[in-house]
């Protein structure tokens, strides 16, 4: 009876101090550092790409893009992230979409040589997308007054 007591009690410290880590370590931006007096990218950064987004201070406006998907491919860094190539004017642009399973499971779908417009956060020439849209249909990908996840297709286009 004594092994049982000892077994639970050291498994809900265990417990304990995983969750206050754990909370230590979402709390923390990248490097470890925490977040907050430099700039607070929130959820924007969520399983995107660290390289591409160390600079990202969440406070860049929401802008809008047209142009030309060029190219279709996984997310750098990210498991299962789903990107397209964007051509733009003279610029060409990396637009992060968010996940695989999202993504490719919807009816409304991109394709190279398709005209789309774009909503978002854009950090160089990256647009971390929080809608994108092909004819008169919008995949939205991401609230844009915080950044969380906002997983929703296929829906008529909104008029901003």
């Amino acid at each position: 009876m004594k092994k049982t007591v000892v077994k639970t009690l050291v498994i809900a410290a265990s417990l304990v101090a995983g969750l206050m880590f754990g909370q230590a370590f979402a709390a923390s931006g990248p490097g470890g550092q925490m977040i907050g007096e430099g700039g607070n990218p929130g959820a924007w950064t969520l399983d995107m790409p660290a390289a591409e987004l160390e600079s990202m201070k969440g406070s860049e406006p929401i802008e809008e893009f047209s142009g030309t998907v060029t190219a279709v491919e996984k997310m750098k860094g990210v498991k299962d992230g789903v990107q397209l190539k964007m051509k733009s004017g003279s610029s060409t642009y990396t637009v992060l979409l968010g996940p695989g399973w999202f993504v490719k499971n919807q009816s409304l779908k991109f394709n190279v040589k398709d005209k789309i417009d774009v909503r978002g956060k854009r950090v160089g020439f990256n647009i971390v997308a929080s809608e994108a849209s092909k004819g008169d249909w919008t995949m939205r990908l991401r609230n844009e007054a915080d950044g969380q996840p906002e997983w929703q297709c296929c829906f008529l286009r909104e008029k901003k």
